[in-house]
């Protein structure tokens, strides 16, 4: 891979990755029209180590008054001071992102399906759509309540059951998280946080398990694009939290449904353009 490939690769994963519009599936839409070599698959799989280094950078304090916390309820556990009435808000956030993980089991099934979804451009096309709906919800119910700040158990089982929808490229996580969150009645600067430090579980999970799905592969690896790409997606990923936060102040979140909805109905054109002709897209504009 050439630097130049690392470094636009870095900055779709980066942005797409927080901003509420799908890394996956837009990498899934680059693949389609550029006619990806499907072997930087694995380059793709390393980058979100720089998307892990920009929400530390970020909320570095609060995830570490998080840590603090996890060692701090262990002990009142074995030790019987441990009170679910006298949480503190550190501690009722840390409960509630280990609650947030649990729907995610429930996905684990349906696993195998998501590559098919990536080179389908009819399942594709929905998926955005679907973000854009969800979106907009968010922003138009959401904002009629933006004080409620203490989470319960089942604001974390719906972010986290949204957060399981994301598995399926298209389905934005942060946009799915964030939206459940406002729809809950969640205070949105409190929402955007909690769900961006979400993204550290199920960021270095997912990197994880595709990480020892493809490890023949890393001996192949050029890790000099590797390091650009991560130091890239690491800088435009912090660019991108502070985006979201800002553009979330200003309740200005249907920006990106509407970019959603036009993505996913343009793909839905590609899609029966496709069908109609034997011909794709991408192939009359000359990208692949």
């Amino acid at each position: 891979m050439s630097l130049i490939n690392a470094v636009i690769e870095g900055i779709i994963q980066a942005l797409t990755e927080f901003l509420p519009i799908s890394s996956s599936g837009h990498l899934a839409v680059y693949n389609y029209f550029f006619n990806k070599n499907e072997g930087d698959t694995f380059f793709t799989i390393l980058l979100h180590i720089g998307t892990l280094i920009a929400v530390i950078i970020c909320y570095h304090k609060t995830i570490w008054e998080l840590i603090k916390e996890f060692f701090k309820t262990i002990g009142d556990i074995f030790t019987g001071k441990f009170k679910w009435s006298q949480m503190n808000p550190t501690r009722r956030m840390l409960i509630m992102l280990i609650i947030c993980m649990l729907p995610l089991a429930l996905f684990l099934p349906v696993k195998d399906y998501v590559d098919v979804a990536a080179k389908n451009i009819f399942l594709l096309s929905l998926c955005f759509i679907f973000t854009g709906v969800i979106l907009m919800l968010g922003h138009f119910v959401g904002k009629r309540s933006y004080n409620r700040e203490k989470m319960t158990v089942w604001d974390s089982l719906c972010i986290g059951f949204m957060q399981g929808l994301a598995i399926f490229p298209g389905i934005s996580r942060s946009g799915s998280t964030i939206s459940a969150g406002l729809v809950l009645g969640l205070k949105k600067e409190h929402v955007t946080q909690f769900s961006f430090i979400l993204s550290i579980p199920t960021i270095l999970g997912s990197f994880l398990i595709e990480l020892y799905d493809n490890r023949s592969e890393l001996a192949n690896v050029d890790f000099v694009p590797v390091i650009v790409g991560i130091i890239v997606a690491a800088i435009f990923g912090v660019l991108a939290i502070k985006l979201i936060e800002f553009i979330i102040k200003k309740n200005k979140f249907n920006i990106f449904s509407i970019y959603c909805l036009v993505l996913g109905f343009g793909l839905m054109f590609c899609y029966l353009y496709q069908s109609a002709t034997g011909n794709s897209v991408a192939a009359m504009l000359g990208l692949a």
